[in-house]
């Protein structure tokens, strides 16, 4: 289950990444309330994945300098991708019947979802608490550009778990953004496709999974605009 652990620990150097800047004492002062706007994009589904090649880290050896590494490094890319594209065209096969229905897994009411998670995630900071309020005009939105069953491991069938990405974006009153990150969550549960589609309870129960993360993430690029150290997620 490398990809499922990977993601999770990839997530926070993504944050810090891209928000990295800390709010001066004018900025939090903007933020007197805020709304949550949970926005998922009419294309956002996508089918499943079945090959490892995220949990596969590309690591390019042999001397020769700087043109060899390049050349070595993009054999070792060519290579990693027509493996990883084998892997998915078996995958598509072998579970054809469950990749067509697992459309109808998803959650229908998956924005009023994260809204409500990332409402509750945000308003528990002490920042934020008695600040979350629908009416204010400082939007926190969530854009999910992704949602899909994506690969978790294997046993003996090839296990999935729902993941969410997207962007986060706090924009004040006078327009200006206050803070922007990207994100990806991924569910902690863990089944075979075949598993998911048989039983719509345990699918929601893992979409529900992965927004909790969501609204964890969400959080988290809060407490790194304030200088804080984010919340660890719980296993």
């Amino acid at each position: 289950m490398r990809y499922l652990l990977l993601a999770g620990a990839s997530l926070l150097p993504l944050i810090f990444g891209s928000c990295a800047n800390k709010w001066t004492e004018a900025q939090k002062a903007q933020i007197t309330s805020l709304s949550v706007a949970p926005g998922v994009a009419p294309d956002a589904y996508r089918p499943p994945i079945g090959n490892e090649v995220h949990s596969a880290p590309i690591v390019a050896v042999g001397g020769g300098g700087f043109g060899a590494g390049a050349a070595a490094g993009a054999g070792a890319q060519l290579i990693v991708e027509i493996a990883a594209l084998a892997q998915q065209k078996m995958f598509e096969s072998n579970y054809a019947d469950a990749i067509a229905r697992a459309p109808g897994t998803v959650p229908g009411d998956i924005s009023t979802r994260i809204h409500k998670e990332v409402s509750k995630s945000l308003g528990a900071h002490p920042f934020l608490k008695g600040k979350i309020n629908n009416a204010s005009p400082n939007h926190f939105v969530v854009s999910v550009d992704t949602f899909r069953y994506t690969r978790a491991g294997k046993d003996d069938d090839v296990l999935v778990t729902p993941m969410i990405g997207g962007k986060f974006e706090l924009i004040a009153a006078d327009g200006k953004k206050l803070l922007t990150t990207n994100f990806v969550a991924v569910g902690k549960t863990a089944k075979s496709l075949n598993a998911f589609v048989a039983d719509k309870a345990l699918a929601s129960r893992a979409f529900d999974e992965a927004i909790a993360r969501v609204a964890l993430r969400a959080r988290n690029a809060i407490e790194v605009k304030l200088g804080e150290t984010p919340t660890k997620e719980t296993p």
